[in-house]
């Protein structure tokens, strides 16, 4: 029991250094720029780009905010504008301008992070079961206690057309040099909407260790004015992960086989 609850607390503080902002920001363009670190940056961006964001999903903004309210456990369907608001983010922080139609530049964030827990801390949140109590375990309990943290690093590669018409942005996870996430987001606008599709690894903890299993999680979307639907599956590996430029999503929807599917439209809204 003791090293699941030590896994439990070293996987919720990875997962945290991978979604939340980072003490100690600062982005690194490409080699022919040059900026110095800065502090960290608002929520809101005035760069062109967000405002072309804003007139790209503009159209859908109705049925998002419906899913908003009517499907609340659904969070698929806001990558496109949490992307956007990435690329803007530090497009404006970094002074970036589009060269030749695209915004095509890197961002890195580095910060070190220290982590304790107590034996008590660790006990908080679990269920003791009896048959593993004996014998007792009197490092759990008392002065007992665990540290961890490290250097961390992430990597953000965007490229993306000026006018939002298509891109893919790719975000790699670092702790200690160790990979501990990876998503690579590409998306479209064609005649009947707007597609996207992105892919997360699949990561699990083994032994203190945040290891991939090869496999990543796809989200793919159609939005447009009428409907707005994501479907999220597995796939064995990037190879395997759709073009948005051509990507058939009813076949997809139809032969995958989906772990959810949401569907928005002016009458209902679906999530399962």
């Amino acid at each position: 029991m003791y090293m699941k609850q030590k896994l439990w607390i070293f996987y919720v503080i990875l997962t945290t250094f991978a979604f939340c902002g980072c003490s100690g920001q600062k982005a690194a363009p490409t080699p022919m720029e040059s900026v110095t670190a800065a502090p960290a940056m608002a929520s809101t961006s005035l760069h062109p780009a967000a405002q072309t964001a804003q007139d790209v999903l503009s159209s859908y903004q109705t049925l998002m905010d419906k899913t908003a309210e009517e499907a609340p456990a659904s969070i698929s369907h806001t990558i496109p504008e949490d992307m956007f608001a990435l690329l803007a983010r530090y497009a404006d922080h970094m002074n970036v301008i589009p060269q030749n139609g695209r915004y095509t530049f890197t961002a890195v964030e580095e910060s070190t992070h220290a982590y304790q827990a107590s034996g008590m801390e660790m006990e908080m949140g679990t269920t003791p079961d009896p048959s593993d109590e004996t014998p007792m375990d009197d490092t759990r309990m008392g002065d007992y206690s665990v540290q961890g943290g490290g250097q961390y690093k992430r990597t953000m590669l965007f490229d993306v057309a000026e006018d939002l018409s298509q891109g893919r942005i790719e975000i790699t996870n670092l702790l200690n040099g160790e990979n501990t996430g990876h998503e690579i987001y590409t998306f479209a606008r064609r005649s009947d909407g707007f597609y996207f599709a992105d892919a997360a690894a699949d990561l699990s903890v083994t032994l203190d260790i945040l290891q991939s299993s090869g496999t990543y999680l796809v989200a793919i979307g159609r939005l447009s004015e009428s409907k707005v639907e994501v479907a999220e599956y597995h796939v064995a590996s990037l190879d395997l992960l759709p073009s948005p430029d051509n990507m058939d999503f009813d076949s997809l929807k139809n032969t995958q086989e989906l772990l959810s599917y949401l569907c928005t439209d002016k009458d209902t809204t679906t999530f399962r």
